[in-house]
């Protein structure tokens, strides 16, 4: 499987598992997961440093 055949497929799910909602309602559920992300990565990086120390 190539990346572009990959991603097709990923924004085929994503679109299938969206469904009847409506974009910009998605848009809040996607913004809140990345923003999740972010703080995990975030603490993932504080806690290394505090650990090292």
């Amino acid at each position: 499987m190539t990346k572009q055949e990959l991603a097709t497929k990923i924004w085929q799910v994503a679109n299938d598992l969206r469904g009847s909602i409506a974009a910009s309602k998605y848009k809040d559920y996607i913004l809140a997961i990345m923003f999740y992300k972010y703080l995990s990565e975030a603490d993932i990086k504080i806690s290394t440093v505090l650990l090292k120390d």
